[in-house]
């Protein structure tokens, strides 16, 4: 049953809390994230939704690290993002306005910064946002947007399908997703099934991009839990709770743990 767009979703505020812990051999990090995002539902506009967020802190506190703060401006730019929904998911739509914010910050930040460290973040920022197929490419590669997405597919039939989830330096990692059905207005998607072949290859690459001298084989035994909880409000698609976690394990090379929390707060 495709989404109803004109009934079943309207504006919304959202709490979001994203932790990540990643261990890769002997690298260790931890960090948490907190931000708003204002869900607005548009109405004889070109788009659907328009997503803002807000209040963005890490480990409770603004970012004052220089260069995290460079990479910050440029990913700001992105918002506010507006989206049509094509069959049960987002399609960014305001590419033209977003290249203009993207614009107009690199030129303020080329101008106050100068050194290699500026010249890496831009590349690799502008490089994911060069045209409009990539820059919704990168759009849809955030886990917040993969989260969406899911909870727009309330209403289709318990199907085991793939699904690609973001990770911390290997990049994509794939997954044989589930959904099941739950009393009370919840929905849950969930997985054990990680491509294990995909991800080692990927880990691989990392460890070789990084002069890192481990490598891990097909043997490994990955641990591996992916999941998706869902509490909405009555019989539509408005979010009203979800809890996400995503862990794998592979030996003593690699460790990763991401859980986001959103909580709905009208």
């Amino acid at each position: 049953m495709p989404v109803n767009n004109n009934t079943i979703l309207s504006s919304n505020y959202f709490e979001v809390s994203n932790e990540i812990g990643l261990k890769i051999g002997e690298a260790d990090s931890n960090a948490k994230a907190t931000y708003e995002l204002v869900f607005k539902r548009k109405r004889n506009e070109n788009y659907d939704i328009e997503l803002t967020r807000l209040k963005f802190l890490v480990n409770q506190k603004e970012i004052v690290n220089k260069f995290s703060n460079i990479s910050n401006a440029y990913f700001e730019c992105l918002f506010p993002m507006q989206f049509v929904i094509v069959n049960d998911t987002l399609d960014l739509s305001n590419y033209k306005e977003i290249k203009k914010r993207i614009e107009k910050t690199d030129e303020f930040l080329t101008n106050k910064y100068n050194g290699e460290g500026l010249n890496y973040i831009r590349k690799e920022f502008l490089d994911k946002v060069a045209t409009e197929l990539e820059m919704k490419q990168f759009v849809n590669s955030l886990n917040i947007l993969k989260i969406f997405n899911l909870t727009l597919n309330r209403f289709l039939e318990n199907v085991v399908s793939e699904f690609s989830w973001t990770i911390p330096a290997t990049g994509k990692s794939l997954w044989n997703l589930k959904k099941i059905e739950d009393e009370n207005e919840a929905v849950s998607f969930s997985s054990k099934q990680l491509n294990d072949k995909e991800f080692i290859s990927s880990l691989n690459n990392y460890f070789i991009k990084n002069n890192l001298t481990s490598l891990a084989t097909d043997e490994e035994i990955i641990e591996s839990d992916f999941s998706t909880n869902i509490i909405y409000e009555s019989t539509n698609l408005n979010i009203k709770e979800l809890n996400n976690n995503c862990k794998i394990k592979v030996g003593k090379f690699f460790e990763y743990k991401e859980n986001i929390t959103i909580k709905s707060l009208l």
